[in-house]
């Protein structure tokens, strides 16, 4: 369900383009799209640390837990375009 809610607040361009990315037979994009659901769940959904933690944790759980790079942030913010996201949120993900 986050994953769809995720897409539908992306906006119709935006999130036709996150879903033609997850169908690429690479798993690396696999991991970076759990990086952008996490970006998205951390700097839209919640900010809150209790739901970092429970989202890291989901993570973990499917092996997808890593650290965030540059160009994951750069991707979601390519992704979150239409939901005008925090860019100081954003840049907290780059440190």
């Amino acid at each position: 369900v986050p994953v769809e809610s995720m897409v539908d607040q992306m906006g119709k361009s935006a999130g036709d383009e996150f879903l033609r990315y997850l169908h690429r037979p690479d798993e690396s994009h696999l991991q970076n799209a759990a990086q952008v659901l996490l970006i998205w769940q951390i700097v839209i959904v919640d900010g809150s640390e209790q739901n970092l933690l429970q989202w890291h944790r989901i993570l973990q759980k499917a092996r997808l837990a890593a650290p965030i790079t540059d160009a994951q942030v750069r991707l979601a913010l390519g992704f979150l375009r239409e939901t005008e996201p925090e860019m100081q949120d954003i840049n907290a993900f780059q440190m």
